[in-house]
């Protein structure tokens, strides 16, 4: 992501505030950017209208969204805003993503009942399936001046995908950085293996898992001058271990490479991204790998 020329906000009515169009203004803002806004609205239901319950909260919320709008225009940002019905989201968004160039999506993060063993599909995941844009899922925290960013990296993984994904993670991370006047940092999570070892004649011991890590975390950073104190190496999951670094540090952003594995897999677990957004207490860009220019 080396620049951001048109972006995408998507906002619904039952979130508060709208904090996907506050920070997809703030960016469009910084990287003149085009900015596009779809809302949808959920029907109220027949007892709301009977109280006139759901009147009153649409005109309170049509309000708050013109006058976000208008801010943009007198800001000189190039919006636009159109207003649909949630049902209809995934028609409308399909639409969108074929006849739009768009470098970044912008969304509210839908709150889940998290389940590990699920087969169903979820909002957070199913909106990364339906493009291959850079999402940013975003939630009511506001970003610090000169706040932290704070990229996930696996060393591990030694296919050339996966190479290029770090690569573009760190580089989109950089991108980000840069605009918000970010101190970047970048975390790797491994595995120690459980399998037996037997001791061998003559043969060099291999290198610890950790320095293994380390040396190509090092390499990553070296070749995009970054600062080297902010390399973060643990043992664990990163499912876990993101979400409390990110919060140990109050990161404002992670941003996560997704969309490597699918079929039953991503079926039963879900991608890693739907998991670490409950635990995040800030906004998560998810990335695909090969997709950012």
């Amino acid at each position: 992501m080396e620049c951001i020329n048109n972006i995408l906000a998507l906002a619904h009515s039952k979130n508060e505030g709208f904090p996907a169009i506050k920070k997809a203004i703030q960016l469009a803002n910084i990287s003149h950017a085009n900015l596009k806004v779809l809302y949808f609205e959920k029907s109220p239901s027949y007892i709301n209208k009977w109280l006139k319950k759901a009147e009153v909260a649409q005109n309170k919320e049509y309000i708050l969204l013109h006058k976000l709008v208008e801010s943009a225009h007198q800001q000189g940002i190039n919006i636009s805003c159109e207003k649909f019905n949630v049902g209809d989201k995934n028609k409308i968004l399909h639409s969108f993503f074929n006849q739009n160039n768009c470098d970044l999506v912008v969304c509210e993060y839908q709150n889940k009942d998290e389940s590990l063993w699920s087969f169903d599909g979820h909002e957070n995941s199913n909106l990364l399936y339906a493009s291959n844009i850079p999402t940013m899922f975003v939630k009511n925290k506001t970003w610090h001046n000169k706040g932290q960013i704070l990229a996930a990296i696996e060393t591990e993984e030694e296919t050339l995908v996966h190479q290029r994904l770090n690569r573009e993670i760190v580089d989109s991370t950089c991108y980000v950085a840069h605009l918000l006047d970010g101190d970047i940092h970048l975390l790797n999570c491994y595995l120690e293996s459980c399998l037996m070892s037997f001791p061998t004649i003559d043969v060099q011991p291999e290198k610890s898992k950790f320095s293994s890590h380390s040396e190509h975390l090092t390499l990553l950073a070296e070749k995009h001058h970054l600062n080297k104190d902010n390399l973060h190496i643990e043992q664990g999951l990163v499912d876990d271990l993101l979400p409390q670094q990110a919060s140990k540090m109050d990161a404002d952003i992670v941003v996560l490479g997704c969309g490597e594995h699918k079929g039953i897999l991503s079926m039963i677990q879900g991608h890693t991204i739907d998991f670490v957004l409950g635990k995040l207490d800030c906004d998560l860009l998810a990335l695909k790998p090969g997709v950012i220019h």
